[in-house]
């Protein structure tokens, strides 16, 4: 006996796929926003690859530390702490942090920014970083949006 699933291959493999992206109201950054009525950050769900790099976050986490102990070893430990730090990278951070930083990096649309001062978002506004992580997460377990080839239209 031959069970289906129900699963329509055919429909799947013809659905172009696009970002689920959500605008977040972020007010606690309104300083930050020149111009703009409405503070708002763009954050997109992650692909397969980009949830992977997430996971192996905290191993490139552990890798760099060690580099950064042999490239400074004539360094004082405070030395290493204070660049390992500044990378939001390093031994006595938890692994949750190291992730989420990744997250926000990946996630993030508008504003994209650069590692450092997704660190800096994380130290400075630690429940806003917090809340855009989450979000970015919700967004990639609800996955893609299907466009079918032959309506053009998007599903919701």
């Amino acid at each position: 006996m031959n069970m289906s699933s129900g699963f329509n291959d055919k429909k799947f493999a013809s659905t172009n796929f696009i970002y689920r992206e959500k605008e977040i109201d972020v007010p606690e950054l309104k300083e930050f926003y020149d111009g703009r009525k409405k503070p708002i950050w763009i954050v997109r769900g992650l692909t397969g690859i980009e949830l992977a790099e997430v996971r192996d976050a905290v191993t490139r986490n552990q890798n760099f530390e060690r580099l950064v102990q042999k490239m400074t070893s004539n360094l004082s430990r405070d030395k290493v702490e204070a660049v390992t730090t500044a990378f939001g990278m390093g031994d006595d951070l938890p692994d949750d942090y190291v992730r989420r930083l990744k997250i926000l990096g990946l996630g993030s649309v508008d504003p994209k920014l650069p590692h450092d001062q997704v660190v800096k978002l994380a130290d400075t506004f630690p429940v806003t970083f917090s809340r855009l992580t989450d979000e970015i997460m919700i967004l990639t377990g609800v996955g893609k949006l299907g466009e079918s080839n032959a309506s053009g239209t998007i599903q919701k």
